[in-house]
């Protein structure tokens, strides 16, 4: 019941982002049908190209990275000094860097991940339930926005008939703050990974693209979501350019 109230609140979202835009094309004599299928398929041709043209350099920066972890926290050991407390609790934890591969990294990544799932099987069916969900969202999301009042009758049949009127007061009454609120945290999320990408390229900090999307992911999540994406900035500029390339992307984040 949970996910499928997930499943249905997030179409309701969508929906009503989409049928707001749906009615601004109707203006124009644009069919209500063809005008939410022309934005469904604007928005998922822009989500497929970003993937297709993203996920290569993506991926080849995250193999880049996985290898050049042992330079990193060797970095850190020789920052640190080789005979100070710090250095030493580094090598009891992690070990000597200096005796790390690449194939002790992905190892230790295959563990990890080993560990967290229920192997292969596993995997595919988190894969295929998550899929599942995705195709549901849009195939409901759809329909409530191609249909006329399609959201407002689908509220109708939820709600206890006493309740039914305040229910779609409620939904009226929010539904411009709830398109808005998803458009802006889209765009936010666009604007601060742009200008992430921007900053840590100029600076010199290295996978500026990994860490673009992840503050562009983590500016979702409100207040702590720009202090988690700055813990692996920081680090990243620490081992690589010391602490005065890390206190400048402290001051930049």
């Amino acid at each position: 019941m949970r996910d499928l109230v997930i499943i249905l609140l997030m179409s309701v979202v969508i929906a009503s982002s989409v049928e707001r835009a749906a009615k601004k094309l109707q203006k124009y004599r644009i069919p209500r049908a063809l005008s939410v299928f022309g934005i469904f398929a604007i928005v998922i041709g822009l989500f497929t190209t970003i993937i297709y043209l993203f996920i290569p350099i993506v991926v080849h920066e995250f193999a880049s990275f996985v290898e050049s972890v042992p330079q990193i926290m060797q970095s850190f050991t020789s920052f640190f000094g080789t005979d100070t407390q710090s250095a030493q609790t580094i090598r009891n934890v992690f070990g000597d860097p200096s005796q790390y591969t690449a194939q002790d990294v992905l190892a230790g990544t295959r563990g990890i991940f080993t560990g967290i799932g229920s192997g292969v099987l596993g995997a595919t069916g988190a894969f295929f339930q998550t899929l599942t969900t995705i195709i549901l969202i849009i195939v409901i999301s759809f329909y409530l926005a191609v249909e006329e009042k399609g959201i407002e009758n689908f509220l109708r049949i939820l709600s206890p008939k006493k309740n039914e009127k305040y229910v779609i007061d409620l939904w009226s009454r929010s539904q411009q703050k709830i398109a808005k609120w998803m458009q802006g945290q889209l765009v936010l999320g666009l604007i601060i990974g742009v200008l992430v990408y921007i900053g840590l390229s100029v600076m010199g900090v290295p996978y500026a693209l990994l860490l673009a999307l992840l503050a562009g992911m983590f500016e979702l999540i409100p207040i702590f979501g720009p202090l988690l994406a700055m813990v692996p900035a920081v680090l990243l500029a620490l081992s690589s350019g010391g602490l005065t390339l890390a206190g400048s992307v402290v001051i930049f984040y």
